[in-house]
């Protein structure tokens, strides 16, 4: 489509059986640049990785056994988004060229994440997307901004009074 940006997405096929630690190195480096960190994009959404044991111990598949794990707090501003079970996200070789994918068995979601600098991550949520709409930037930053619009009043039409 004229004046809209694609971007390339080399997507291969992925076994699914081979364990992150084939992928170490590329996993390892994602993990120097993000781990502790505070990321935000410009609609608010933001993260913080931090790499975390094995989650489930008593399991021996090579999975649970050679798997590379990271916990993850989402805030959307400064406000933390709480779930029932925490994030522990599964790295593994996305199907996206370049990207390493963070796997969430709970939601049976996952993000493709790039480095392109030590400041700056690039995010699809899907290893086939390739519309600039769907990429998220993360930028490095020192504090999560509060929401622009938390304490705005809303309109008549906003409240539903007015329809």
């Amino acid at each position: 489509m004229p004046g809209k940006l694609q971007l390339a997405a080399a997507a291969r096929q992925v076994d699914r059986s081979i364990p992150s630690r084939e992928y170490g190195a590329q996993i390892k480096a994602l993990e120097k640049v993000m781990e502790g960190y505070k990321w935000a994009a410009d609609n608010g959404a933001g993260f913080i990785i931090t790499s975390i044991p094995n989650p489930i111990p008593n399991v021996t598949s090579d999975r649970a056994v050679n798997g590379l794990y990271f916990g993850m707090q989402r805030f959307i501003y400064d406000k933390e988004q709480v779930r029932a079970v925490p994030y522990e996200l599964y790295a593994r070789q996305s199907g996206r060229v370049g990207y390493v994918e963070l796997w969430d068995d709970e939601s049976a979601g996952s993000m493709h994440v790039k480095i392109i600098d030590d400041n700056t991550l690039e995010v699809f949520n899907d290893a086939k997307e390739s519309d600039e709409k769907d990429r998220l930037i993360y930028k490095k930053v020192a504090r999560f901004e509060k929401n622009p619009r938390e304490n705005r009043l809303e309109s008549a039409e906003e409240s539903g009074v007015f329809r």
